[in-house]
């Protein structure tokens, strides 16, 4: 289990759960469920493996889909846990609200 903390980037154009270094993937209590298709922001589309793991966002556990890639938050986590987004261009700071 990987007790680290990461910073990731909210990308309005995933739609997936996360994408993590996939270096960080072996360190993670995840399971293996197989590939999926992925059309990344240059149109191109790509198989990439999934994986099942538990993330914890604001002290709530999660059940997540990784992928490999950059330190990516997506669509399909923020929809789940069901916050407000809030992003400060003054601050250049995006806060996750409960």
């Amino acid at each position: 289990m990987y007790n680290g903390e990461y910073r990731f980037v909210v990308d309005t154009g995933f739609t997936g759960d996360i994408a993590v270094p996939p270096s960080l993937i072996p360190k993670l209590d995840q399971k293996f469920l197989g590939y999926d298709k992925f059309v990344l922001a240059t149109k191109r589309v790509v198989d990439l493996p999934v994986f099942q793991g538990w993330v914890k966002v604001m002290g709530k556990r999660y059940k997540v889909k990784l992928v490999p890639g950059d330190e990516l938050l997506g669509m399909g986590l923020l929809e789940r846990i069901g916050s407000k987004l809030v992003v400060d261009f003054t601050k250049a700071e995006v806060k996750l609200l409960g």
